[in-house]
């Protein structure tokens, strides 16, 4: 009978648990009108290299995700996360532990309760104690503490797994850049180059005919320093491409003598054409990893006032031990040696100084906090997607007309060549066609260039389509 106040109080902590305190979490509202209400994301949209066609663009994004020690460490986070999830998961379970010891002591005979030779039921001063059991503990969570903390660090994980594809798709989006602007250099040095070879002629037939005495010492002077400037600007975009190939061979890990094998295969940037309006519809941007990061924020802020608002309440713990005690050996295994205790424990506080109270203030703040930079998120977001649409759509219309405007400049300068050979125009006129040649295939390259980059800003604006598995991995193109 004696356990039945201990059973009933129980009985009632059972009636009470699950009365969580702390706010209730809800979505804030956006800055924009029809941002969608809904947590769950919509379906990714194709992946932004798939646009491209391009088994050499494909085959650095995987060798980027395979090697690049940045994701890698993002990976280890979100395995750190998990692990640490663990621990307070853990925490929170009931504790169980086993024990043990011997102990040989002597009762003094100055003490309150002094123990002197031959004191009824202590024969000897000095004894030796035997004792061994289980000791159990368990934290009930009357009022959500533990279970705010444990989700709050479910969201914790769930940040560090959005952080993650928030960095690849960076790391991707920069690996691509790198491969446009690698293509956009060499290109442009090929060009060049043959413009010198070219201009080389040139020169050399104008020599020749001035030795011949058809042409003045002029044309031919001029065409040698018109060789020697072409010939000076090659040494600046060479070298803009060895610190581009670098910059590759960091973020994918691979040498840089395999890295250019593998690049000189690719020989034009490639080719997109239009596939989106102008505007771009709010709710697309969920699937950005850093939206999803801004509002696991809110969400763990959230849990975490609760458990702070929790620890303004009392907190009840359930002991208990079982064990035997000797003095003897002989009867330590005696059913009279053995013990027990069980029974709940509580602890309300009282006078904290304010303590618990600021920091219930301060979790409010924070979450108020991180509200307010979802939303300025959610903005800068909407603003980043569609600058991209719109260069990645001028840059179609760019494209085209410089195509348009170096197919008229080649046409024009292979004109003035013939006439210059019979007479008809001044050397000038071939050198200014020349040049504006070389102008206008700059300009086609950068365009084309600037088109496939604003295209890979497109895509990481709206949040790529790279998933992760359990693992922390992601799929990446083949």
């Amino acid at each position: 009978m004696k356990t039945i106040p201990v059973l009933s109080f129980l009985s009632a902590l059972a009636l009470l648990a699950g009365c969580a305190v702390g706010p209730e979490y809800e979505r804030p509202e956006s800055a924009l009108p029809d941002f969608p209400d809904s947590g769950d994301a919509p379906p990714a949209p194709e992946a932004w290299w798939s646009r491209f066609g391009d088994p050499t663009l494909d085959h650095l994004l995987a060798a980027t995700i395979a090697g690049n020690h940045d994701l890698e460490a993002g990976r280890q986070n979100i395995v750190k996360a998990r692990a640490l999830l663990d621990t307070v998961q853990g925490g929170n379970r009931p504790q169980l532990s086993a024990g043990g010891s011997v102990i040989r002591q002597e009762r003094s005979e100055n003490a309150l309760f002094p123990v002197l030779e031959g004191t009824p039921g202590f024969p000897d001063r000095t004894e030796t104690l035997f004792s061994a059991g289980f000791d159990a503990t368990w934290e009930i969570d009357l009022f959500g503490r533990n279970r705010n903390t444990e989700e709050a660090g479910e969201f914790r994980v769930a940040w560090t797994e959005f952080s993650l594809q928030n960095l690849q798709a960076s790391i991707l989006a920069e690996t691509g850049r790198l491969y446009i602007s690698w293509i956009n250099l060499d290109r442009n040095i090929a060009f060049l180059r043959e413009t010198i070879g070219v201009q080389e002629h040139m020169a050399s037939v104008l020599n020749a005919r001035y030795k011949a005495g058809s042409v003045s010492e002029l044309e031919p002077a001029r065409a040698t320093a018109r060789l020697h400037q072409l010939q000076a600007t090659l040494p600046s975009l060479q070298a803009e491409r060895e610190a581009v190939l670098s910059a590759l061979s960091t973020l994918t890990s691979i040498p840089r003598n395999e890295l250019r094998q593998m690049l000189e295969g690719a020989e034009r940037i490639p080719e997109v054409e239009p596939f989106m309006g102008d505007t771009i519809e709010s709710g697309v941007l969920q699937q950005r990893p850093d939206l999803r990061m801004a509002e696991t924020r809110i969400q763990q802020a959230n849990k975490e006032l609760g458990a702070h608002v929790a620890n303004l309440y009392p907190r009840f713990v359930l002991v208990g031990s079982l064990g035997l005690e000797s003095v003897d050996t002989s009867t330590f295994a005696e059913s009279a040696s053995r013990f027990w205790r069980l029974g709940p424990s509580i602890t309300l506080p009282i006078l904290e100084g304010g303590r618990l109270r600021g920091r219930v203030d301060a979790a409010e703040a924070d979450l108020q906090i991180r509200i307010s930079q979802y939303r300025q998120q959610v903005l800068k977001a909407l603003g980043e997607s569609e600058t991209a649409l719109i260069r990645f759509n001028r840059g179609i219309e760019e494209t085209q007309l410089t195509e348009e405007a170096f197919a008229s400049t080649t046409t024009a300068l292979e004109t003035a060549r013939r006439q210059y050979e019979a007479g008809v125009l001044p050397l000038d006129a071939v050198l200014n066609l020349q040049e504006e040649q070389l102008s206008a295939h700059q300009q086609l390259v950068r365009a084309r260039s600037r088109t496939a980059i604003a295209l890979i800003s497109l895509g990481k604006a709206l949040g790529g389509s790279w998933d992760f598995n359990n693992e922390g991995t992601s799929t990446h193109p083949q």
